[in-house]
Formats: C-alpha cells, sequence, structure tokens
C-alpha cells in the first residue's frame, strides 16, 4: 500500500530528527502526466468552470467564476505572483475541505444530500510575446 501511496504521489518520505516518516505531500494529489486520471480531473474541472460561467452568462447565477489580471510586469513578479497563489490556494483547500468533510459527515444519512461542489483555482503567466503553448524557451 505504502509503495502505491508513494506512486501516486499523495505521501512522501521525510526524516524528522533522524527518523523516516511518512507524511501526506503537501500540494495533494497530482496524476502523473497523461494518465486516464488526469485527463478526468481535467475534463471535471473544465466542465464545471464552463457551467458556472455559463449560468452566470445566463443569468441563472450569480456563481464564483472570477479571476485577477496583470500585464506588464516582469518575469520575476510573474513567478512572485504565482508563488502567492499557490500559498493562497493551500489555506483555501484546507479550510474548504475542512468544511465540506463537516458537512458531509452532517448530510451524510439525509434524504436531500443530492448536491455536489467543486472548488478550484488556477494560475496562468506567459510571455504576452510567446506561444502559450511553445513550452519554456531554451537557452
Amino acid at each position: 500500500m505504502l509503495s502505491d501511496l508513494l506512486r501516486l504521489g499523495l505521501v512522501q518520505v521525510q526524516v524528522v530528527k533522524g527518523q523516516e516518516m511518512v507524511v501526506p505531500h503537501r500540494d495533494g494529489f497530482v496524476p502523473p502526466p497523461g494518465s486516464r486520471e488526469i485527463l478526468e480531473l481535467f475534463s471535471a474541472n473544465l466542465a464545471d468552470h464552463a457551467w458556472a460561467a455559463v449560468g452566470n452568462l445566463r443569468g441563472q447565477g450569480p456563481r464564483l467564476e472570477q479571476s485577477v489580471f496583470a500585464e506588464g510586469i516582469t518575469a520575476e513578479s510573474a513567478e512572485a505572483l504565482g508563488a502567492l497563489a499557490r500559498k493562497l490556494w493551500a489555506d483555501a483547500r484546507s479550510a474548504m475541505i475542512a468544511e465540506a468533510t463537516r458537512r458531509y459527515d452532517a448530510d451524510l444519512h439525509r434524504s436531500g444530500a443530492t448536491c455536489r461542489i467543486r472548488f478550484g483555482t488556477y494560475f496562468w503567466s506567459q510571455n504576452c510575446c510567446a506561444d502559450p503553448f511553445a513550452g519554456p524557451a531554451r537557452a
């Protein structure tokens, strides 16, 4: 079981005070590129994001579907903002998991427990003069 948890990236082994310990991966589960799991997560996230946006366009909201945009910054600023985005996501993710777990446990045997939610975020940066699909520049 441990080898599968390590293979999937759900846990990692850390040395703490000279002892090896198994700890959850701090960034959560990220399936390997090209795997069936990552394709399923991609399609589900994209579909739910689109449903939120389309719902707002059709006046079926308001649904939370917003972003922050900045242009004309340096690569260093974009990198710093990316680090901030990951920190803010980690905080929001932890809070949402705790509350979702509490509510799931409370709703477990209720007859109206038929809804689902998805809460996510993304961060994208690029050189505005470059092809966004070209990958990193090579020196």
